[in-house]
């Protein structure tokens, strides 16, 4: 709850017409953060924004260079994957199993409140008319906003993953095969 109170104690007073929280998909599972999903969901009126990733692969690749550097947002346009990475099929699987399962969870959870999917690529292809449907839903003005952060990942996903070929074998005629066309 401490949380809560610091970003509501913190707001500014009368001028908030719509206050956002950003939490990840492995948030909900710490004790802290249980209590503040448990505050939320006994708000009246509140709105859902799921956000997820099409490509599972692309979103654990990215984590994995975040782990890797230590860096998880960038605001300077600097890439965080320079480096070659090598990626254990297994591994990836068993973080696409768990994506789904977190994906089908929240959707249950979150299912009978007001929601607004959208997907990371939506959000990133077509910036500002994404955020329209977004104020739109939310019931704030429409406003014009530069993308806060830029993507880390600048190469392409053949030139920085050592065993794509391993990879796209490994996936081949599973439901994932195409996040690695």
């Amino acid at each position: 709850m401490e949380y809560l109170t610091f970003l509501f104690d913190n707001c500014p007073k009368r001028s908030a017409t719509a206050i956002g929280i950003k939490e990840f998909f492995y948030s909900p599972k710490k004790p802290s953060r249980r209590t503040v999903w448990d505050h939320l969901w006994n708000i009246t009126g509140i709105r859902f924004i799921h956000v997820t990733r099409r490509n599972f692969f692309e979103l654990y690749l990215s984590e994995l260079y975040a782990i890797k550097t230590d860096k998880w947002f960038d605001t300077d346009g600097l890439a965080n994957d320079d480096q070659d990475i090598s990626i254990s099929p297994e591994d990836c699987r068993s973080f696409f199993e768990k994506y789904e399962r977190h994906i089908a969870r929240t959707r249950e959870y979150i299912g009978t409140k007001l929601v607004l999917e959208l997907t990371y690529e939506e959000l990133t292809g077509k910036y500002n008319e994404t955020l329209s449907s977004v104020w739109s839903f939310l019931g704030v003005p429409d406003m014009i906003m530069a993308p806060p952060l830029t993507k880390q990942g600048q190469r392409p996903i053949r030139e920085k993953v050592e065993n794509i070929a391993e990879l796209e074998r490994y996936f081949a005629e599973t439901r994932w095969q195409g996040f690695f066309a």
